[in-house]
């Protein structure tokens, strides 16, 4: 039979995880959504320097190597020099930041292009930047799970198991 401070430790050990895991999927999420963004930008730039008639054919390539490669990037400094708390842990939180990433990029994209262009876009836009960062993020989340996710296993939660 437990105490009721071994329940009370219990409950305050979930709580504190599951408020690590919402700040490190926030943080992991705004940053993806910010490099997508950045990349899709540097992709128009190469386009309009390069010239041609397939803006797609340049711009896509371009900013899926800068997404992947900035979020690897990211997710190895933030796995072997940042906090801790941030190291990316494995595949559930992969999973919740492709999904928070993309809501974050659509909610960055509309006031951005309204400042820029001076009207809302259409959402036939946000479809086709969910087109672009769907596959694009599943790599680089793949990516940094694969290559980070387990890299500081031992110092999450001093040795304790870890999905």
């Amino acid at each position: 039979m437990r105490s009721l401070f071994e329940w009370r430790v219990m409950i305050v050990n979930r709580t504190s995880k599951a408020k690590e895991m919402l700040v490190r999927t926030i943080v992991h999420s705004i940053i993806l959504a910010l490099l997508n963004l950045f990349a899709i930008v540097v992709g128009f730039a190469t386009f309009k320097s390069v010239g041609g008639s397939n803006q797609v054919g340049v711009q896509a390539p371009v900013a899926f190597v800068i997404s992947v490669v900035g979020f690897v990037v990211w997710t190895g400094l933030m796995n072997t020099r940042g906090p801790v708390r941030l190291a990316l842990r494995g595949w559930r939180d992969g999973g919740w930041i492709l999904i928070l990433a993309s809501v974050v990029a659509a909610l960055v994209f509309v006031p951005a292009h309204y400042a820029t262009a001076g009207y809302l876009t259409a959402f036939s836009n946000i479809l086709a930047l969910w087109a672009f960062q769907i596959p694009t993020n599943a790599v680089a989340i793949a990516i940094g799970v694969t290559a980070f996710g387990a890299r500081r296993r031992s110092e999450l939660h001093h040795g304790e198991a870890v999905e």
